[in-house]
Formats: structure tokens, C-alpha cells, sequence
């Protein structure tokens, strides 16, 4: 009995600093995998936020070029932002969402961004826009559609 009780209390140390081990490694691995994203830049987030309260929306757009590489865009600017591609560049504006949604896929790969989008592109009228939109956020984004973005 004397044993049996030290050999199950090596196994259970042995097992538990194993486990830990593995569990920092984890860890670590992850941290290195998935960085912070980037915080949009605030002097570009308050300009596209006044030039759409104004209608201005070619200053929406080119705002929103300066800064869609540095940092996924907030999930509030991202209306403003698709009405603007919309009104400016409607051939192109699906493609150019998904690129950046693509570019910054951590922080904008989500169903919440995707209806966002989708109400906005609905509310213009563009259905061909939706249904690409709606095609690339399954297969190239891997968003999985929510009975949301089916109202849309």
C-alpha cells in the first residue's frame, strides 16, 4: 500500500509539470502566432467620421485609403466606409471589402463586420454587390452565415 500511494503521487507531479510545461509552450506559440492587430489611426478615424456627417464622400474614401493597410478599420467606421465606396466606386467596391477584410482577417472576419456590410449594401439597392459580397465572405472569408445576414 505504502507503494502504491508513493508511485500515484509521483505520477500525479509527474502529470501536472507536464501538463503545465505544455500549456506555456501553448502559450507562447500563440502570442507569436497572433499578434495585437493595429489600432486604427485616430486623426484619420475623426476625419472620415466629420466628412461623412457632411456628405463628403470622396474625402471618406480617400481617408480611408491613407490608413485600410496600417490597421483593420473599426467595426463603427465600416459603414461609413462601405456607403462611401458604394456612392464613389460602386464596380469596385466589393472587391475592395473583401481585400481588406482579407488583409486584416483576425480582427474583421467576423459575422458582425459581415452584416454591417451586407445592411449597407442593401440599403443602396446594390444586389449584384450583395451577392458577391455575400459569395466571398463564405468562401474566401470563411464566415458562416447567421440567421442576421439572411434577413439582410
Amino acid at each position: 500500500e505504502l507503494s502504491f500511494l508513493v508511485f500515484f503521487a509521483l505520477g500525479f507531479a509527474f502529470l501536472r509539470i507536464d501538463g503545465l510545461a505544455r500549456n506555456s509552450k501553448q502559450q507562447k506559440k500563440q502570442w507569436v502566432e497572433n499578434p495585437q492587430p493595429r489600432v486604427f489611426d485616430a486623426r484619420l478615424r475623426k476625419t472620415i467620421e466629420a466628412e461623412a456627417a457632411s456628405g463628403k464622400q470622396d474625402a471618406v474614401l480617400k481617408a480611408w485609403c491613407v490608413g485600410r493597410s496600417s490597421a483593420p478599420t473599426p467595426p463603427e467606421l465600416m459603414k461609413p466606409v462601405v456607403q462611401a465606396l458604394l456612392d464613389v466606386e460602386p464596380e469596385v467596391a466589393a472587391n475592395e471589402i473583401v481585400e481588406h477584410l482579407q488583409r486584416h482577417a483576425v480582427a474583421l472576419s467576423n459575422s458582425r463586420i459581415a452584416c454591417g456590410v451586407l445592411d449597407v449594401v442593401a440599403r443602396a439597392g446594390q444586389v449584384r454587390t450583395m451577392e458577391e459580397l455575400w459569395e466571398a465572405f463564405q468562401k474566401d472569408l470563411h464566415i458562416k452565415p447567421t440567421y442576421q445576414m439572411y434577413e439582410m
